[in-house]
């Protein structure tokens, strides 16, 4: 595969998929208060978006060999929109959880791929610290860029 499939252009833009998979806790008093949902379903939607993160981790990484990374980064941000135009919009519960698993599965690039390509990019004695660096940075951003519930 031609390394020069992994590049985007510098004008490319990312969607932060950690971050779109967590706001949603913030707004369950909200959804508490206004349509009635539990600690109990709220929690089990959370997970049914952790279940989906580990499935998306099954697809996405035979995907990524066979067709190409940049693909899959692309597909996985565009469901990854629709999964959040979804989560705005919602009217049942079942919705909601469903569009909490196509979340996850959208998510998921974020966790496995992004490894994969700092695999590509660069020699082996440079993977730790690029790993690290990628991880480092998700958690001061996560961190620094909070949203907080009035």
């Amino acid at each position: 595969m031609p390394t020069a499939m992994l590049f985007f252009s510098p004008n490319h833009r990312t969607i932060p998929m950690n971050h779109c998979l967590d706001v949603g806790t913030v707004t369950w008093p909200s959804l508490g208060e206004e349509l009635g949902y539990g600690d109990g379903y709220l929690t089990d939607s959370y997970a049914a978006g952790l279940a989906g993160m580990a499935l998306g981790c099954i697809f996405f990484i035979p995907a990524a060999d066979l067709i190409g990374r940049k693909p899959v980064y692309l597909f996985a941000s565009l469901i990854m929109v629709l999964a959040n135009v979804g989560q705005a919009t919602f009217q049942t519960r079942t919705q909601y959880i469903v569009l909490h698993t196509i979340a996850g599965l959208a998510g998921s690039v974020n966790d496995t791929i992004i490894q994969m390509t700092i695999v590509d990019l660069f020699f082996v004695h440079q993977r730790a610290t690029m790993n690290g660096i990628y991880t480092t940075m998700v958690v001061v951003g996560s961190h620094s860029g909070r949203i907080h519930h009035q």
